[in-house]
C-alpha cells in the first residue's frame, strides 16, 4: 500500500490522502492537472498568495521510501523536478566510518511529464535498484 498526498499552488495546506493501491497512485498521477494549475499560478494576481508548485507524493509504506513530482516553470517551457527520500548508508572518513541516513534525499530534473511517469511507476514496482542508479 501507498500514502498520498498533494500540493496545489493556492492551498496553504498539503492534502493527505488515504492509503491507496497501485492503480489509485498512478491515477492521481495521470489525472493530476498539471499545466492547468501551472496556467492558474501563471495568471494569479500580485494579490494571490502561491504556496507550493503543483506537487504529488507518494511513499512506498513497506519501505518507507518517499517520492515526489512537482511541475515548474509555464506551459510551453517546463520541467519536472522529482525528489527520491530513502534510508541510505553513507561513508566519511574514507570509508571508515558508516553511517545511516534515515531520510537521505536525491534531486533530478526530466523535460516531461512521461519521464517523470516513467520514475513513478518505478516506485509503484519497488524498482529501488534501478531508482538508486538513476538518482546516483
Amino acid at each position: 500500500m501507498y500514502s498520498c498526498n498533494f500540493c496545489a499552488p493556492f492551498q496553504k495546506e498539503i492534502v493527505d490522502l488515504d492509503q491507496q493501491n497501485r492503480q489509485q497512485v498512478l491515477q492521481l498521477f495521470d489525472e493530476f492537472q498539471w499545466i492547468k494549475l501551472l496556467n492558474d499560478m501563471e495568471r494569479a494576481g500580485d494579490d494571490q498568495e502561491i504556496f507550493y508548485s503543483p506537487s504529488v507524493g507518494v511513499v512506498h509504506t513497506d519501505q518507507q521510501h518517499e517520492f515526489s513530482a512537482s511541475i515548474v516553470g509555464t506551459e510551453n517551457d517546463s520541467e519536472f523536478l522529482l525528489m527520491f527520500t530513502r534510508p541510505k548508508l553513507k561513508s566519511s572518513f574514507f570509508g571508515l566510518i558508516k553511517s545511516e541516513d534515515k531520510r537521505y534525499m536525491s534531486e533530478k530534473t526530466v523535460a516531461t511529464r512521461e519521464e517523470a511517469r516513467l520514475y513513478w511507476v518505478m516506485v509503484l514496482d519497488g524498482d529501488w535498484e534501478k531508482l538508486e542508479a538513476a538518482f546516483a
